[in-house]
């Protein structure tokens, strides 16, 4: 009994200990979960509020702070940090989608600016046949400004986290619709410039010197950058999930279309069991005219033979 006793006793404080470091997970795990789904309502106000109204979160604000949250102007090293094979794992994850959303962005930008370099050398060989300097007003004001209107737009959205995987197709489109913005003034002003400056005839010499037209250039060219940031929102755009019924749907129509091309099987199979019957048949009946040919054949010689005898 008295062993049977101790016995009872170590197992109850295994078992306890055993709750205990559980429970001790548990929490630490759920701790975890809380701050990670804190600090990602917080990036995401910080990503989709304007900065006008940033201020109204908190009255201690500093006139150079940009975080709704004071305390993400902390920086940690990654090395001083104690975390776990989870954590390191969402902050990797975490590394790389801001990386993949930079690179997308410098990639945008530079196609933008060799688009917009490109107008400005067709401008200048065009300018080698033409008495007077073409497009004055726009290759002293009017490029430069909107290619300094777009740097300042990407550099806008640079200086700002990543987005979450969820927001960055809307985050893109938004760059997109202010890098058209701007191309869409440039391609007004050159415009208007031509119309101004009609004894000049810069529209028609350009167009004699590249075979295009200055606008037919530009609404080339933007049609070039806007297929670049398509591409760039297709690899981001999120699929939406079917609904039940949707799904149904699917299930049945892939059900009807396995089914049909099961019948079509079966049909195929069916004709040709029955072509070989058909010729199985015919082979038959030709082995026996051949047999029936062969007796009476035989029945002469054995007539013949009979006879002679």
């Amino acid at each position: 009994m008295l062993h049977a006793g101790v016995v009872m006793l170590l197992l109850l404080n295994v078992l306890l200990a055993t709750m205990n470091e559980t429970v001790a997970d548990g929490l630490r795990a759920s701790q975890r979960d809380a701050v990670w789904s804190y600090a990602a309502c917080i990036l995401r106000l910080e990503l989709t509020l304007p900065l006008s109204r940033q201020p109204v979160y908190y009255a201690s604000r500093r006139p150079d702070d940009t975080n709704v949250n004071p305390a993400f102007d902390e920086v940690l090293v990654l090395a001083d940090c104690n975390l776990c094979d989870d954590d390191m794992a969402v902050v990797r994850s975490i590394e790389e989608v801001g990386k993949d959303w930079f690179r997308t962005l410098r990639d945008l930008q530079r196609r933008a600016v060799i688009e917009v370099d490109a107008l400005t050398a067709a401008v200048r060989d065009a300018n080698h046949f033409c008495a007077s300097a073409m497009y004055p007003m726009a290759c002293e004001v009017g490029i430069p400004t909107a290619r300094a209107a777009i740097d300042a737009a990407f550099a806008s959205v640079v200086a700002k986290r990543a987005p979450e995987p969820s927001d960055r197709c809307s985050r893109l489109r938004a760059v997109q619709r202010t890098v058209q913005q701007h191309w869409t003034s440039l391609a007004s002003a050159l415009s208007l410039e031509a119309t101004t400056n009609t004894a000049d005839q810069h529209d028609v010499l350009f167009a004699m010197v590249h075979g295009v037209s200055m606008a037919a250039m530009l609404a080339r060219a933007w049609q070039s950058i806007e297929a670049v940031f398509d591409a760039a929102a297709a690899r981001w755009e999120e699929r939406p999930e079917p609904t039940p019924s949707q799904l149904r749907d699917a299930i049945v129509a892939s059900t009807k279309a396995q089914n049909a091309q099961l019948q079509a099987h079966v049909d195929a199979c069916m004709a040709a069991m029955q072509a070989m019957e058909t010729r199985y048949t015919a082979a038959l009946e030709e082995s026996k005219a051949a047999n029936r040919a062969l007796d009476a054949k035989l029945s002469e010689v054995l007539t013949l033979l009979h006879v002679k005898a």
